[in-house]
């Protein structure tokens, strides 16, 4: 497979980045100023199909790659071309948001120094929905449920759950809290499970029974 890449300005890309790298760097107190993300732009699903090696569900259309815990890159599909291939509409305010939302997984794994996010689905994406601001742009849900068993087959509960749990969780606990969880993630060994070391860090076991008397519901 070969592809042709060239540098390109990109001023809605660049705001948000730089906008992000700050946001992010100052929620978690780290300073990542050297081997920052690269951010690759892509123009088609078939495109995107050729770089993830099989056939992409149409809401997809930002991803982040880390190469050997040193290259660490961002890929979006271009904005002028979510209408047509994707099934997002075109939104600078929300391409914003993916722009922070994808950075965030970086920002998670480089803090675990993992090559991915450890943690499942709702855990992960919920994190940077709820740092990009996305979860704004969502339908606040009367229950918080659905979220624990969404997988890549069944994806919709993590992104439109998932951000709405982390916000309750920060209001809860402070972010302190939270990023006592990340870490202690990225140290978890395979012998525990994820709701073992909610356990260890929250001090109660995830449940949507406990989740929702958090959130108010009972």
């Amino acid at each position: 497979m070969i592809f042709k890449i060239q540098t390109v300005s990109n001023g809605l890309i660049k705001t948000a980045y730089e906008a992000g790298m700050k946001q992010l760097n100052d929620f978690w107190g780290i300073n990542w100023t050297e081997k920052t993300p690269d951010i690759y732009i892509v123009d088609s699903r078939s495109v995107i199909n050729k770089l993830k090696g099989k056939e992409t569900e149409g809401w997809l259309v930002g991803w982040a790659e880390i190469i050997d815990l040193q290259k660490y890159n961002l890929y979006l599909l271009d904005l002028d071309s979510l209408e047509s291939e994707s099934t997002h509409k075109k939104n600078e305010e929300k391409y914003s948001a993916l722009v922070i939302h994808e950075l965030c997984h970086l920002f998670v794994a480089k803090i675990q120094n993992r090559s991915m996010p450890v943690g499942p689905m709702w855990w992960n994406e919920g994190v940077s929905t709820f740092l990009s601001g996305q979860y704004k742009f969502k339908k606040r849900p009367e229950r918080l449920e659905g979220f624990i068993e969404s997988n890549r087959q069944n994806p919709t509960p993590a992104y439109e759950v998932g951000g709405f749990v982390i916000e309750l969780l920060v209001n809860k606990f402070g972010k302190e809290k939270l990023i006592e969880m990340v870490k202690y993630l990225g140290n978890s060994t395979p012998e525990t499970t994820f709701k073992e070391d909610f356990l260890a860090v929250y001090g109660f076991e995830l449940s949507y029974e406990k989740i929702n008397e958090l959130y108010g519901i009972h």
